[in-house]
Parts: structure tokens; C-alpha cells; sequence
């Protein structure tokens, strides 16, 4: 298992870019993540440091910043497959039987999201992946950057709202 990281960040401006967190394993699959987000000061450092044993003031203190764009990508080894071979195994059924039951339940099962349009997305996206497990990108780019306050607020009151609100597309072997 091998892991990676790299980005840059300006304490002054408060602008934080992580440009690559990577964990990646041999007959497995690398996991790739970047995003960027503004608001992360020395001052807001310190006092997040300083709450870390109280969870909601840290909470509060996160309020400010502003979200630009957070990228999570799975790139497949075999790790998938083997994971499919043994739930199929488990169900005694074929991959293939297996993978098309799943993939016939996702819309079913991603009703729960109530947003037809993203849950058409997410559904394509994961069928295509299951039947030949390459690549799943999730990208969350808001046209203007959000702040985490409207994230959490959505994600209470509206959480069917939150791939629109932060611009979320789901892709798979691109």
C-alpha cells in the first residue's frame, strides 16, 4: 500500500488546495482525491485546534469556508471484481447473474435521493462500472464556490438539493 500527498496552502489568504491525496495498492486499485476550499486561515487553524475536543464549536468555526471543488476517483485493479465474485458466490449465483440484479435494484435503491435526474446519473454511472470496473469519478464543481454552511444546511433540510447545489456529476471508465 502506497500513499501520496501533495497541495498547497496560503495561511494568509486562507486558500487550501489539495492537488492529490492518493492510496493506491497492488491487485487492488488506487483511490484518488483532490479539492480545493477557502477560508482556512492560521487564525481558524488555531481555534479548530483548539476545539478539537468539543465537536461543535468546531462545527461553528467551519461555517466560513467555502467550498470550490472536491474530486473522489476509484481506479479499478481487481479489487471490484473480487468483491463481485464473492457477494456472488455468497448469493450463489454468477458475477454476471449478480451484477445484473444489482444493477436492476439501483434505481430502486437510489429512490431514497428523491432527484430522478441524478439518481439516472449515479444509476448509469454504477451499472456501467459494475458490468466492466474500471474508473468511478465523483466531482462535486459548484459554479461559484459554496460556503459549508449552505452544504450543511442543505444536507438537513434539503439533502436531494445537494448534487445540484454543488454541481455533482458521476462518471464511469472515462
Amino acid at each position: 500500500m502506497t500513499a501520496e500527498v501533495s497541495g498547497n496552502w496560503d495561511p494568509e489568504s486562507g486558500s487550501l488546495s489539495i492537488d492529490n491525496i492518493t492510496l493506491s495498492g497492488d491487485d487492488a486499485g488506487t483511490l484518488n482525491a483532490s479539492l480545493k476550499i477557502n477560508g482556512v486561515t492560521r487564525a481558524l487553524v488555531t481555534q479548530l485546534d483548539a476545539a478539537q475536543n468539543n465537536p461543535q464549536q468546531a462545527m461553528g468555526l467551519m461555517q466560513g469556508l467555502l467550498v470550490e471543488e472536491v474530486t473522489i476517483r476509484l481506479d479499478n485493479d481487481t479489487l471490484v471484481e473480487r468483491v463481485l465474485d464473492m457477494q456472488a458466490a455468497e448469493a450463489g449465483v454468477t458475477r454476471e447473474t449478480f451484477v445484473t440484479q444489482l444493477t436492476g435494484a439501483l434505481p430502486m435503491m437510489l429512490a431514497i435521493l428523491n432527484n430522478a435526474e441524478f439518481q439516472n446519473e449515479v444509476a448509469g454511472a454504477a451499472s456501467v462500472f459494475l458490468n466492466d470496473p474500471k474508473s468511478l469519478q465523483v466531482t462535486a464543481m459548484p459554479g461559484t464556490p459554496i460556503p459549508f454552511a449552505s452544504i450543511l444546511g442543505a444536507a438537513m433540510m434539503a439533502p436531494q438539493s445537494l448534487p445540484a447545489l454543488l454541481g455533482v456529476s458521476v462518471v464511469a471508465n472515462d
